[in-house]
């Protein structure tokens, strides 16, 4: 995927030079919007609530599927977002400020990683987004939304929530998470820990679904989670302990590629949207025979949620350790053991969620 064309060499990016360019991302919005059919979706994250103006079927149909849970009927008053892609629309994105060198780990551009106006491009993804806090608006574009990637649907505007809910005191982490009667068991650790099976083994076991990545939580106190995404990524040693995984993946015909994506809210409908987190889980396999609880640290927590937490995502890094550290010491943490009984772990974990 190649990037929006090029702008001036520079060494300095100032707020004139980003607002220029996104007044002329937003008038290329309109065009597209016009030229498209084009829909409005409401949505509430974490209690907060935003629009997303598409224009034209393609973005939607990469970006919706991950955020229909979030659904609500009312139009929010607040954060508007508004995306399109170039090649249904016909209409290209104006060249932005910057150069391929001014683009930084994660996406950031150089310049714009803090304050009201921020900017990433994902390469990777060839997703452009762009915040203004000031005006409580977001533009994403990418050239062709049907390429966007498969972990990018899974996750859509991952920095842009971050930006968004950041403003507002709420962290994203990454974590999974399960629960009952509104109590939910946060599950955080490196990949292939374990963390996306414990959640699937629970929710094929009549429990509810927040995520198997991505969460939103307010350090409070009281510390509680709200789902982000209602999608799961599947390695294919969970699809070979849970097989019956398979009839459900959007993209079953691409495993060779990628792992597998599956929406769970679409396939169970047992979604937990906002929830008290009740304990934190740091789960690792051992390959013994049974599974076990063991009492853990806030320190341990701390260790296990920051890394993946903060590397991922643009932000303030001050402020995000600062909410991960409360966050660590805002339930009860345990470490989960998974052994060979996985069929077990669903009632192994019940007692934590009981009223």
């Amino acid at each position: 995927m190649q990037s929006p064309e090029r702008g001036a060499t520079h060494d300095t990016i100032d707020a004139t030079r980003g607002r220029t360019f996104l007044e002329a991302a937003f008038r290329a919005w309109e065009d597209a919007s016009q030229r498209t059919p084009s829909t409005v979706e409401h949505v509430r994250l974490a209690g907060q609530d935003a629009t997303l103006h598409f224009a034209g079927h393609a973005m939607r149909e990469a970006i919706w599927p991950s955020l229909e849970h979030a659904a609500v009927t009312s139009e929010a008053r607040g954060f508007h977002v508004h995306l399109f892609d170039s090649t249904e629309s016909g209409v290209a994105m104006p060249p932005p400020p910057w150069e391929h060198e001014d683009l930084l780990a994660r996406g950031e551009v150089k310049g714009y990683r803090e304050g009201a106006l921020r900017f990433t491009y994902n390469l990777g993804s060839g997703v452009l987004l762009a915040y203004d806090a000031d005006a409580h608006r977001a533009l994403v574009w990418t050239r062709d939304a049907r390429a966007i990637p498969y972990y990018e649907t899974a996750c859509p505007l991952r920095p842009l929530w971050a930006w968004w809910l950041g403003d507002r005191g709420l962290q994203i982490v990454h974590a999974a998470a399960v629960g009952r009667n509104g109590r939910g068991l946060l599950l955080t650790g490196k990949g292939f820990s374990g963390k996306s099976t414990t959640a699937l083994l629970c929710v094929e076991a009549g429990w509810s679904y927040a995520g198997d990545n991505n969460l939103v939580l307010d350090p409070g106190p009281p510390l509680r989670g709200s789902a982000l995404y209602a999608s799961a990524t599947v390695r294919p040693g969970t699809l070979e302990r849970m097989p019956k995984l398979a009839e459900h993946l959007a993209n079953e015909e691409r495993l060779d590629l990628e792992k597998g994506l599956l929406f769970v809210g679409r396939t169970w409908g047992r979604m937990l949207p906002d929830f008290e987190v009740a304990a934190i889980l740091l789960p690792h396999v051992t390959g013994e025979p049974t599974s076990r609880l063991e009492p853990a640290t806030a320190a341990a927590c701390m260790a296990a949620l920051a890394p993946s937490s903060l590397l991922p995502l643009p932000g303030a890094a001050h402020a995000t350790f600062t909410r991960l550290a409360a966050i660590s010491r805002g339930a009860p943490v345990y470490t989960l053991a998974l052994g060979e009984d996985v069929g077990s772990i669903p009632a192994l974990l019940a007692p934590l969620v009981e009223v």
